[in-house]
């Protein structure tokens, strides 16, 4: 895909993923053009093996198709760092 993209790899069952959530939503809303992928991972899925996807959430900052930054578990100011490597600022 062209132009900014964040993949939020996480699991229904992962205690950390909905505190990222709601601040995560918070910073996007200032981000409109980035467009945001949530994947539902677990043991075995084939794409969360190839972004090497261990602890949940992962978070993979990319733009036009290349990988600008992936966090694990992320404090607040590594996400606002990786949207704005993404969106060109």
């Amino acid at each position: 895909m062209d132009g900014p993209v964040l993949l939020e790899f996480g699991a229904s069952r992962c205690g950390h993923c909905p505190a990222l959530a709601s601040n995560l939503a918070r910073l996007l809303e200032g981000n409109r053009e980035i467009r945001q992928i949530k994947v539902e991972d677990g043991p075995g899925q084939p794409l969360g093996r190839s972004f090497q996807v261990k602890p949940w959430p992962i978070l993979v900052f990319m733009r036009d198709v290349e990988v600008a930054k992936q966090v694990a578990r992320p404090e607040i100011d590594e996400v606002r760092e990786g949207l704005a490597m993404i969106a060109g600022e």
